[in-house]
């Protein structure tokens, strides 16, 4: 075996003792973790190399080294890297090591692995299949994430830990294996359980089935269990199921329906979609439900779970009820037909990416309690060509409005939203910026607002145009669906109206209105 010494690192501790030295042997780099032990953790390798060999022992200055472990992104990224070979004295792959070998389609694990950390082959697209040998304990956390032609895993006999998202998104597996003497784990029909089969871990993507029933005795769905399953159309939940975690139904193309056995006592479909059983928290939205184009929120509904219509296409019309309080995350990104949906009045944020690439979407009206907006909440809403911030804005994140096509801007808020250069991407910074007059200079000046160059005052016809109980101000009619009683007076004081109707108009002009809440306005028509 030729041998070169590659580097000598003089790791100086407070003592002056040298604390690690590393050196180079056909292509793969080590480094002494144990001189008293004679060990070495591999740290990387030739970018180059197509094969890699980790043996049992390594020589070096004439003492045999132990090769116990592969160190964290120890061959992240390379590329060329087509097959592996593990030594049997390796006990652990560290977070990382092979992630992203995007060539990677053969690994050989010796008999001495017991871990294998988070995201270690994180997506290794090319890795068709892996022997995880008779040792191995541990499997961390996104381990084969991404590792979309994988298409054989069997989970041997001694693993008594599975991470989160261990086998997500492995499109080409269709039965995830467990061997029979494993007791910490079962697989039924290759979808894979905890061993009393209370916990459905992961439905394989690669499963080929319409239609997948959860089994009685099952308490909890894990997290984006049955998630992007492509080729599933209906799920059935029985009633034993207690808990949902969270996307475990979201972004399967083809899923048309959620069902629930009218005995649970957690969860109750209303026509496909799922919801808790009060129906307080809507959890899923079909994607590929297509018999409605319009669909009504139950009134009772206080929350819509993150992802929850996610690329719901076929939808056009959404109408939430007014106690919804937060737009989550996801929650209507890629629904690329929606054309309206309001947004009701109590709702103070709306999340990162919540309408992103709703290109069918013209119009959104902000209620006057909206103060953040997170990371491209409207990215790429493409026909959005205006947009009013309420007075309760706080701060509006990156890209929120990126791909618009913006040509005017409103902004009620007298202290400028903290915003930054990428808020709103591509925006014409000539475009007119309407705010308040007196703190005109003050967004001038503001991170962000500075880049924008045509600045004006609110005309006094939009200001407040939302008030309280719902009432609103369309520049033409106050309209008042909850039927509130208001007065309307002209600038000399002088009533001009008192009533509850549902919409009323004025002559031109400017007037003052009240509500019996105490609620008071200028409008101008």
């Amino acid at each position: 075996m030729n041998t070169k010494l590659f580097t000598l690192l003089l790791a100086l501790s407070s003592g002056g003792t040298i604390t690690a030295q590393s050196f180079s042997v056909d292509d793969v780099n080590y480094e002494i973790t144990s001189k008293d032990k004679l060990e070495v953790q591999v740290t990387g390798g030739s970018t180059t190399a197509s094969s890699i060999t980790i043996p049992d022992v390594v020589s070096f200055e004439g003492k045999d080294y132990r090769v116990t472990s592969i160190y964290g992104m120890s061959f992240s990224g390379y590329t060329k890297l087509d097959e592996i070979y593990i030594g049997n004295n390796v006990a652990t792959i560290g977070e990382n090591a092979f992630s992203n070998c995007s060539s990677l389609d053969k690994v050989v694990i010796g008999d001495g692995l017991k871990e294998i950390k988070e995201s270690a082959f994180f997506q290794c697209g090319s890795l068709k299949e892996i022997n995880i040998s008779p040792s191995v304990e541990n499997i961390g956390d996104y381990a084969f994430c991404l590792c979309s032609d994988l298409k054989d895993i069997t989970i041997s006999d001694a693993v008594s830990y599975i991470g989160k998202l261990a086998f997500h998104d492995c499109y080409s597996l269709s039965s995830i294996d467990v061997s029979s003497g494993n007791k910490s784990f079962v697989s039924v029909d290759g979808v894979l359980y905890n061993y009393d089969k209370t916990t459905l871990i992961k439905y394989p993507q690669g499963k080929s089935d319409k239609t997948f029933s959860v089994p009685e005795g099952v308490k909890r769905i894990e997290e984006r269990a049955l998630n992007n399953a492509p080729y599933l159309e209906e799920a059935y939940i029985s009633a034993s199921v207690e808990e949902i975690g969270d996307l475990a139904f979201t972004v399967s193309d083809r899923l048309k329906a959620i069902n629930v056995t009218s005995d649970n006592q957690h969860f109750i479909p209303d026509n496909g979609i799922l919801f808790t059983k009060d129906k307080s928290t809507l959890i899923c939205y079909p994607r590929n439900k297509t018999d409605i184009t319009s669909y009504t929120v139950p009134a009772e509904t206080e929350q819509i779970e993150g992802w929850a219509f996610y690329g719901c296409h076929t939808l056009t019309d959404i109408k939430l009820p007014e106690n919804i309080s937060t737009i989550a995350d996801r929650t209507f990104m890629y629904c690329t037909g929606l054309k309206n949906i309001n947004i009701p009045r109590e709702v103070k944020s709306i999340g990162s990416e919540a309408f992103k690439r709703c290109i069918s979407l013209e119009q959104i009206k902000l209620p006057n309690k909206v103060a953040t907006i997170g990371n491209e909440a409207f990215c790429t809403c493409s026909k959005i060509s205006t947009i009013e911030f309420p007075a309760s804005i706080v701060s509006i994140g990156d890209y929120a409005f990126s791909g618009t096509y913006l040509t005017s801007i409103y902004c009620n808020a007298t202290v400028p939203p903290m915003i930054t250069s990428y808020t709103f991407e591509n925006t014409d910074p000539n475009i007119p910026i309407y705010v308040p007059f007196d703190y005109i200079s003050d967004y001038e000046m503001a991170i962000g607002w500075s880049s924008f160059m045509n600045y004006q005052e609110i005309p006094a016809s939009i200001q407040s145009t939302e008030m309280s109980e719902g009432i609103s101000f369309d520049g033409s009619r106050i309209i008042n669906p909850e039927k509130a009683i208001i007065s309307i007076f002209d600038m000399s004081g002088r009533m001009v109206y008192k009533g509850k109707d549902s919409e009323m108009s004025m002559p031109s002009g400017t007037y003052i209105l009240n509500t019996a809440k105490g609620y008071t306005c200028k409008v101008t028509f």
